[in-house]
């Protein structure tokens, strides 16, 4: 039996790791439901409970790091709240109809719809809105990528010692 926990909650952490890049998975969150998996088949003392609370509160920040990322890169690159709406809602619309990759587009597109039609600015000024929040996004599945990977390297030096 404690072979199958384990496998389980290394499938859990790798799916997770990839769920930090493709948002169809909840990367932070299946990396969590994991490590909680195995402390509570092996025993808390085995990763510490502040160590569990810590790891928590990392997936739980985790979890609005793309849309504050988003509404961020946006912002640093001249969005109103018209380009941050746009892109947040262009994000789930893609995500909705093209997954990944509309995404990606729905991100840009909103944004652009946003600041050009709402906030009646110039085609330049829209276009570096949505370039912005591209980069935002990307910027913070980055950050979720090396906060997943940070909290496995963290599990397995709990459990190494």
């Amino acid at each position: 039996m404690d072979i199958g926990i384990i496998i389980l909650v290394i499938v859990l952490c790798t799916l997770g790791l990839f769920g930090t890049i493709l948002p169809a998975l909840p990367g932070t969150g299946l990396i969590f439901t994991g490590i909680v998996l195995y402390a509570l088949y092996f025993g808390i003392d085995t990763i510490g409970v502040t160590t569990l609370g810590i790891l928590g509160v990392v997936t739980f920040f985790s979890f609005f790091i793309d849309y504050i990322a988003s509404i961020y890169g946006g912002k640093k690159y001249g969005a109103s709240k018209w380009g941050s709406i746009g892109s947040f809602l262009g994000g789930v619309v893609g995500f909705i109809f093209l997954n990944f990759i509309g995404m990606f587009f729905g991100i840009f597109v909103g944004a652009l719809i946003g600041e050009f039609f709402i906030a009646k600015k110039d085609t330049d000024a829209s276009f570096r809105a949505g370039i912005g929040s591209l980069l935002g996004f990307l910027a913070g599945t980055l950050i979720k990528f090396f906060l997943g990977l940070a909290m496995i390297v963290v599990f397995i030096i709990s459990i190494w010692k």
